[in-house]
This record gives C-alpha cells, sequence and structure tokens, in this order.
C-alpha cells in the first residue's frame, strides 16, 4: 500500500492511497463469499457458489464495489495508523481507480480528505516560574458575597469516620 500526504491546512490533509492487487484481493474474496450467501445460484448450495461462477453471474463490478465498500474504511485506518494522522472528523472519501475485472492489475487508489488534530509543541516546562498574585479578602467582602442565613445558628458540628462511610452530626444550642 502506498501512501501520500499532503497538506492542505494547518489541521486538514489529503490521503492519497493506492493499493496493490496482492492486499485487495482479500476483500474481493470476502466480498464474493458475502454475495454468494445471499443469491440462489442452480446447481450450488446457497453460500457454496464458486468465486468465478459469482464473477460470471452476478458481475465482477457488484463484487469490486462490495470489496470497496468494506475494504476502504479498513484501508484507510491503517493509511493513518502508518502516518500517525490523528483524525477529528468523518473523512471525504473519494474513490478513483478500480480493477475492471479480477485478472485488471489496476491498483484501488482512494482520496481522503480529513480535518486532523493540529501538532503542538509544548514548551519545557523545567524551571519555569509562575507568579500567583495573592488574595486579599476584607471583612467587607465577606458579608456581601457569603449568604449567611441570620436566623439560624449551628453552634456544634462533628463528624467521625467509619471505615468508607463519614458521619456527620450537628446540635443545636
Amino acid at each position: 500500500m502506498k501512501i501520500s500526504v499532503r497538506n492542505l491546512e494547518p489541521t486538514k490533509v489529503k490521503l492519497t492511497v493506492t493499493v496493490d492487487p496482492e492486499e485487495f484481493n482479500p476483500y474481493l474474496d470476502e466480498a464474493r463469499k458475502e454475495i454468494a450467501k445471499q443469491v440462489n445460484v442452480p446447481g450450488f448450495r446457497k453460500g457454496h457458489v464458486p468465486g468465478k461462477i459469482i464473477d460470471q453471474r452476478i458481475g465482477f463490478g457488484a463484487v469490486a464495489g462490495e470489496a470497496v465498500n468494506n475494504g476502504v474504511p479498513e484501508l484507510y485506518s491503517k493509511a493513518l495508523e502508518t502516518k500517525k494522522i490523528h483524525p477529528m472528523a468523518q473523512p471525504e472519501i473519494d474513490v478513483q481507480d478500480v480493477p475492471e475485472s479480477a485478472k485488471d492489475e489496476t491498483k484501488l487508489k482512494f482520496v481522503a480528505t480529513v480535518e486532523r488534530r493540529p501538532d503542538i509543541e509544548l514548551p519545557a516546562l523545567d524551571g519555569m516560574e509562575i507568579e500567583v498574585a495573592k488574595a486579599e479578602v476584607t471583612d467587607e467582602d465577606i458579608n456581601n458575597h457569603h449568604p449567611v442565613q441570620h436566623s439560624a445558628k449551628l453552634l456544634h458540628v462533628g463528624f467521625e469516620v467509619l471505615g468508607q462511610t463519614a458521619l456527620f452530626t450537628s446540635r443545636q444550642g
């Protein structure tokens, strides 16, 4: 499988993936098996029709279409993994070349355009100092911003830890 990557924008790439016939053949075989399960061909049990008969009766185009539908998502994932690209959205996939027959040496070729996570370079954090301003709180700030119910007085609050459970108790007076 040959993969080329072209950056369209800082967060958008275009992957062009070309798949050799040897890599695409397992997807064609799987597509033939799936189609064989769905069709009735005289002289064969359902699901046991040879691949060559499927190509003759149903047509290689249907087999190739099924193989492309099943294979492109998996091949796209392999291409992303190989090139270490982390997508942020679903790709726009354009299948450009598909083999015309079982003996055709045309390589499967598709182009995927996808938004990806940007590359971010973090600075070294060793030795970096940050100044945090000291917060000053006055009594006036507390009285103005802290909702206090003046009618209820809570005189004692206690708690004890019992294993994994905390027990809170309160008394008035």
